[in-house]
């Protein structure tokens, strides 16, 4: 062989070396394949899809939100329930309840006065076993009644503040030595109000079940002329 030939075999046996030493495509997939296992990032971002399911969660919070929103309702009826809790535990309703009901008032007459063309202002207890009374009945419901009379043929009028006729009262059981006594207050209205001939106007305050004792009353009215009566009674 020449010596050219020989350089030219020289030169392909190291091609062949070079291509001896090339990494395998095999080796190269293996290492692919073991890069498969960073794929579990894929599969955690597939349980990040799974999170998405935590969406689901999300929709189990949803769930849960639409619970507390139930909650809301029950409070909204824990609110109802208050209400017919506070009506059931005090006996009185928002109309105030049965048990605020009092005793109607007995029936009673007024004596029959001259006509000094002038009203005639009276004082005077009402019980509901006796009716009017000095003597009153012990346990009985009393009642305070203030009532203005006119004995007259003739229409008369009255100007009454804010309407009511009980402006103020002392009342003293003189045998137990108690007391108490009230005025109203004004709103600064005052209203005329008619009695007619031969009629009267009256007002009563419901006292519920003196004790007993002997008493004084003095009754002042809620009239623009400051009129007053009194009246004396036991209770027994």
């Amino acid at each position: 062989m020449t010596r050219s030939a020989l350089q030219i075999l020289a030169l392909l046996g190291v091609v062949s070396l070079a291509v001896a030493c090339t990494p395998d495509d095999d080796d190269d997939k293996s290492s692919d394949d073991d890069v498969t296992d960073v794929g579990d990032f894929d599969e955690g971002s597939g349980s990040g899809s799974d999170g998405g399911s935590g969406s689901d969660g999300g929709s189990d919070g949803g769930d849960g939100a639409s619970d507390d929103g139930g909650g809301t309702g029950s409070a909204t009826g824990d609110d109802d329930g208050d209400d017919d809790d506070g009506g059931s535990d005090d006996g009185w309703g928002d109309d105030g309840g049965s048990g605020s009901i009092d005793p109607p008032l007995p029936a009673f007459e007024l004596d029959d006065v001259p006509c000094e063309d002038d009203l005639v202002w009276h004082t005077f207890i009402v019980d509901t076993d006796s009716g009017r009374c000095t003597t009153c009945t012990d346990g009985a419901d009393q009642f305070i009644v203030a009532a203005v009379q006119n004995p007259c043929d003739s229409d008369m009028q009255v100007e009454l503040n804010d309407g009511a006729l009980i402006g103020g009262m002392e009342l003293v059981n003189h045998t137990t030595g108690e007391g108490e006594g009230m005025g109203a207050g004004s709103t600064g209205r005052v209203d005329l109000v008619v009695v007619p001939a031969g009629e009267y106007l009256h007002e009563a305050m419901y006292m519920g079940q003196m004790s007993a004792g002997s008493y004084s009353l003095e009754l002042r009215f809620n009239d623009s002329e400051g009129h007053s009566a009194s009246t004396e009674f036991s209770v027994e």
